[in-house]
């Protein structure tokens, strides 16, 4: 029976382990600026993420909306990129080009975006939500050491320079709230790292909320018990 059960797994886990690379394309979200929100459009899969519905997007072509971690990086909206999943950004942004690993407070952050629970996000009005996207941008920039503060990437994101990072309140409070929930690891989120579809040259790291590793077995063996703001492209 072990020997059995062993075999149903290996036959789940199978087409998961020759799929292709997943391709997404990026569309210009809610944020003013060069950075997110993006909304993501799954082209081919498998790539299983969560994203709670009721959040929203700016286009309806849209999946699950994003932000970047690598500011100078960069994306063309409407190009088909292959993406892999990360638990850094591959080459690393501003401050170093050997991968960067995402903070927790990056995850804290990004969780409760994409689970619907960020508090004071303005998800349902439009108009607040462009003031808002661009101020949590900034905040996961500071985070990740995407902005220069006294002259340097290197520098501690703490409180300190936080408040030299010229934040809005709403942000410096989204800062603080994350500095507060004191997240040791990065739960579920992990870097979406795109690829130019030709030359392999890598481009902008996104943000994903990646399905907890139970849901993930349940879906490789066919049980189907997904959670209601779980999606996976086809």
């Amino acid at each position: 029976m072990k020997r059995l059960i062993m075999a149903a797994l290996i036959a789940g886990f199978a087409p998961l382990a020759v799929s292709a690379a997943p391709t997404v394309k990026l569309y210009n979200g809610y944020g003013t600026g060069p950075g997110g929100e993006f909304d993501v459009d799954v082209v081919t899969g498998p790539l299983s993420y969560q994203w709670n519905v009721a959040n929203g997007l700016k286009n309806a072509i849209g999946e699950f909306g994003t932000f970047c971690i690598e500011k100078n990086a960069n994306i063309a909206f409407g190009t088909l990129y292959t993406a892999t999943i990360s638990d850094q950004a591959q080459l690393g942004g501003n401050n170093t080009s050997l991968g960067d690993p995402i903070d927790p407070r990056t995850a804290y952050l990004y969780t409760q975006y994409a689970s619907g629970t960020l508090s004071l996000y303005p998800y349902l009005t439009p108009a607040a939500r462009e003031t808002s996207g661009a101020d949590l941008q900034q905040v996961l920039w500071f985070l990740e050491n995407e902005l220069k503060i006294g002259g340097v990437y290197a520098y501690v994101p703490n409180a300190a320079n936080a408040a030299l990072a010229g934040f809005s309140a709403q942000a410096m409070a989204w800062f603080t709230e994350a500095d507060a929930a004191g997240w040791l690891d990065i739960g579920n989120v992990r870097a979406l790292n795109l690829w130019d579809l030709d030359t392999g040259a890598e481009k902008q790291s996104q943000l994903i909320l990646i399905p907890v590793p139970a849901a993930v077995v349940l879906g490789g063996l066919g049980i189907g018990l997904i959670g209601w703001w779980m999606r996976k492209s086809s």
